[in-house]
């Protein structure tokens, strides 16, 4: 296991006008970012999801299965469109990980996985609050203290 160690102090820091990303990183402090952003968050699969509910009438189907399992029928009672963009708007959402799937004899019953829904829901807290482990805590402006906090 790599430990952390005054290594870090030999390698240059930034000042206010250069980006973090714009300097070389020693290895421990890379270390540090990767760790930083891999156990509060996944960039890319949180995009995945925002990107899923960014289209309304799949933010519609969200709020439909919100309460409780529903089958491909019930849900096209509530739109004017046809099986197949059901299926599409389906696939979208279960491929972010937000809805599964179970097929039961010849239908397809849906509903809302709460893991991820969750998980999107405190990412989106955290990415839009200032807090001591934001990704930002090395930059020049957090470190001095620039940054409002936002709570919600």
């Amino acid at each position: 296991m790599l430990e952390l160690s005054d290594e870090a102090s030999r390698y240059p820091r930034t000042d206010d006008t250069t980006r973090e990303w714009d300097v070389p990183v020693n290895p421990v402090e890379k270390l540090r970012q990767i760790k930083r952003m891999d156990v509060y968050m996944n960039f890319q699969e949180y995009a995945k999801v925002a990107k899923a509910i960014a289209d309304p009438k799949r933010v519609k189907i969200l709020d439909l299965l919100s309460c409780g399992e529903l089958c491909a029928c019930d849900i096209l009672e509530h739109f004017d469109f046809t099986q197949p963009t059901l299926s599409h708007h389906i696939k979208v959402l279960s491929e972010a990980g937000l809805v599964v799937s179970e097929k039961t004899g010849t239908w397809h019953h849906y509903t809302i996985n709460q893991e991820v829904a969750q998980k999107h829901i405190e990412d989106t807290v955290h990415l839009l609050t200032h807090s001591d482990d934001c990704s930002c805590k090395t930059n020049s402006v957090c470190q001095q203290g620039k940054s409002t906090s936002t709570t919600l």
